[in-house]
């Protein structure tokens, strides 16, 4: 099948990268929209090919713990949205070089998060060394991460969902 609003003035592509928490809130947006008027597909599953999303749409609803990248399209509204299971943001400069050559896979809103996948390895650093020791590998990571990031700001909306709080 043809891509879904390839070429569409003012189509949306909404992308979603990191860990669980973003996959939450990809599911939830998605659950918000009629089931009858989406399609998706995943990397690894019917060869890329867009499928019917009453396959997946249950597990969706129970924030299924699919570890892959997952496409849903509208195929009414100008509208796409796209999870990448990246939980370090190890494959973001990889992912944001992929926009760079093809425009219709750059999103027009970007929101990634990362957490406990990088700070759970570091509860003994923590524990040891202080919160400063522990928190250096996210800090690298960020920075790291900022020049695209920057890049990406001047023409998309670029959300950062930090951790939640927790005591």
């Amino acid at each position: 099948k043809a891509r879904p609003w390839e070429g569409t003035q003012g189509a949306l592509h909404w992308v979603f990268q990191g860990d669980s928490r973003l996959r939450q809130l990809f599911a939830a947006i998605v659950l918000t929209f009629d089931k009858n008027n989406l399609i998706y597909r995943m990397e690894w599953w019917e060869k890329g090919e867009w499928q019917d999303i009453e396959k997946v749409h249950s597990k969706l609803q129970h924030f299924g713990k699919f570890h892959a990248t997952m496409e849903v399209a509208h195929t009414k509204l100008p509208l796409r949205i796209t999870f990448f299971w990246d939980p370090a943001l190890v494959r973001f400069n990889e992912t944001t070089i992929a926009w760079e050559e093809d425009e219709w896979q750059r999103p027009t809103t970007l929101i990634i998060g990362v957490g406990l996948h990088i700070s759970l390895p570091q509860q003994w650093t923590y524990h040891y060394e202080g919160e400063v020791s522990a928190a250096l590998p996210f800090w690298l990571r960020m920075l790291d991460l900022r020049p695209k990031l920057q890049q990406l700001s001047y023409n998309n909306d670029v959300i950062f969902m930090r951790i939640d709080h927790v005591q």
